[in-house]
């Protein structure tokens, strides 16, 4: 004798599974994903927000120390401060600078 084909046996999954239950966890889950005020889309902006702010956090830390060493350079000695950054120099010398690379 053939088997009877039906219509939820055809499907990929049994038609027992579905039920409400199954219906309530899949609209909460969509409902979530989707429509909520902090949906996956939200959170994924705010994640790249944070991690763009902490990122800029760390730079403006790094810059922070590089002003507190100029502002060291320039209370400790200002004549060579001046000559060094802004290039002063009294009326009968010549300034030559010399990098280094």
């Amino acid at each position: 004798m053939k088997k009877k084909t039906t219509f939820a046996s055809v499907r990929f999954f049994n038609l027992r599974w579905i039920n409400k239950y199954t219906l309530t966890t899949i609209v909460f889950v969509g409902w979530l994903l989707f429509f909520d005020k902090y949906n996956f889309f939200a959170q994924a902006k705010l994640n790249k927000t944070t991690a763009k702010l902490e990122q800029e956090y760390a730079q403006l830390k790094i810059d922070i120390e590089d002003a507190k060493k100029e502002k060291y350079d320039l209370e400790s000695n200002q004549e060579k401060y001046g000559r060094e950054k802004y290039y002063l120099h009294k009326n009968n010398e010549d300034v030559f600078i010399i990098e280094k690379n």
